[in-house]
């Protein structure tokens, strides 16, 4: 299989952050991520006949992805699409918090309270997610960065939801499809 070429020094000095500014991302609540394949190759699997066929690569995201509750139990996948070079994935964190000297922590009858570390945000299980789908492929095949969008009502849920269930079918007009999309997903 290709190696993927990395972004140059240049694009890694300008890349920006996609996150809200001065938002709490371990806070609990439902996230919508998506992560997108370097240079937006369509490495995961290819659309045909309006279904996602997984390849090996595709396979192994589906693996890590169901993984994440085993790793961050306090977190749930709810809904997820495997694309040809992009994923999509609904997470609820279901932290329990309260405020102590102002500082965010975590109640845990068994081990006390802490403090809250990047362990335990949406970074933190992305992060896990990309390393675990690295380790098994060898190198990394996802961009840098990753997509959020923060769900703030069951109406919007359900938005994100349909969206996700219909991502494949609407695979000619998503924003990360390609001519090269298109040429590699037999359509």
């Amino acid at each position: 299989m290709k190696r993927i070429d990395r972004y140059s020094k240049i694009e890694n000095k300008y890349r920006h952050t996609t996150r809200l500014r001065g938002y709490d991302y371990s806070h609990r609540g439902l996230y919508m991520i998506t992560i997108v394949t370097a240079n937006r190759d369509c490495l995961l699997g290819d659309i045909s006949y309006g279904r996602m066929e997984l390849s090996d690569y595709g396979r192994i995201v589906q693996k890590c992805l169901l993984e994440i509750p085993e790793h961050f139990p306090k977190c749930y996948v709810h809904e997820y699409v495997i694309m040809p070079n992009h994923l999509h994935v609904l997470l609820e964190l279901i932290w329990d918090y309260t405020e102590a000297d102002g500082k965010v922590v975590q109640k845990d009858p068994n081990v006390g309270n802490f403090l809250i570390g990047p362990s335990k945000t949406i970074g933190s299980i992305v992060r896990g997610l990309k390393v675990g789908v690295t380790k098994e492929i060898g190198y990394s095949i996802f961009q840098k960065n990753y997509y959020d969008n923060i769900i703030p009502s069951r109406e919007r849920c359900q938005i994100v939801r349909n969206y996700i269930a219909h991502n494949v079918e609407e695979w000619i007009k998503d924003r990360f499809y390609s001519e090269e999309s298109r040429k590699r997903s037999g359509e």
